[in-house]
């Protein structure tokens, strides 16, 4: 902290969720930050929430990919929905959800869910590719990880879809990084958020979870880490 108060201002933490939760959980005291920036994957309300309290700031989390760059932001703790930059226009085709304008020398079609409420303003549902459907119910991936993430005593956690999507016998399993909780607290937490037919079966209790530098979670890595976990 004494390195980080040597720093001139002003002061921008860049960060993602999971290095976020760390600083947070870290109890350290911090230097006057004018805000805070997340990226790379969705941030829970709670999560921002804590960040803003212990670090006497703002979070902010900003949208885009390597395609488009940041294009658009949302002060996570006030606002769900997602605010284009100035001269970004988005709009909706059977092939995904279209952006171009501003610094974009043309047009770019991302695969993600989007609600567009407004001609600046759009809701993030999801990736086609992290839609399940399981007996005859639809869910994302991303809002089951959310779910997992924000119950409290949950430092870290994941869902991991089956890799034959089209079994009417599909379950999914889940890990969690949780200290202080069990398998039965999750369990019973979960059984409040999501329909039954989503619940991990099985739920691992690990004590972290092998992301990669960036903090994300490749398929590839999971399916192996989870592997192990049987051996």
């Amino acid at each position: 902290a004494q390195r980080r108060a040597c720093l001139p201002t002003p002061r921008v933490l860049i960060t993602t969720p999971l290095h976020l939760r760390a600083c947070v959980a870290a109890g350290l005291e911090w230097p006057a930050i004018d805000f805070i920036i997340s990226a790379t994957a969705p941030l829970t309300a709670a999560l921002a929430a804590e960040a803003e309290r212990c670090m006497a700031t703002e979070v902010y989390e900003i949208y885009g990919s390597t395609e488009t760059g940041s294009i658009a932001s949302r002060r996570t703790v006030s606002q769900t929905a997602w605010r284009l930059y100035p001269g970004i226009s988005i709009g909706q085709h059977a092939d995904g959800c279209e952006f171009k304008g501003g610094h974009l020398n043309t047009p770019v079609t991302l695969t993600d869910r989007v609600k567009i409420i407004s001609a600046r303003e759009f809701n993030l549902l999801g990736r086609d590719s992290d839609m399940l459907k399981i007996a005859g119910k639809r869910a994302s991936l991303g809002d089951l990880n959310h779910t997992l993430q924000s119950i409290p005593g949950v430092l870290d956690g994941t869902f991991l879809a089956p890799n034959d999507n089209a079994s009417p016998d599909q379950r999914l399993t889940a890990l969690a990084v949780a200290p202080t909780l069990s398998k039965a607290q999750i369990m019973d937490a979960l059984a409040k958020r999501i329909d039954a037919a989503f619940l991990p079966r099985p739920l691992h209790l690990v004590k972290s979870l092998p992301r990669n530098a960036m903090g994300k979670l490749p398929k590839a890595t999971l399916e192996k880490f989870i592997k192990s976990l049987a051996d």
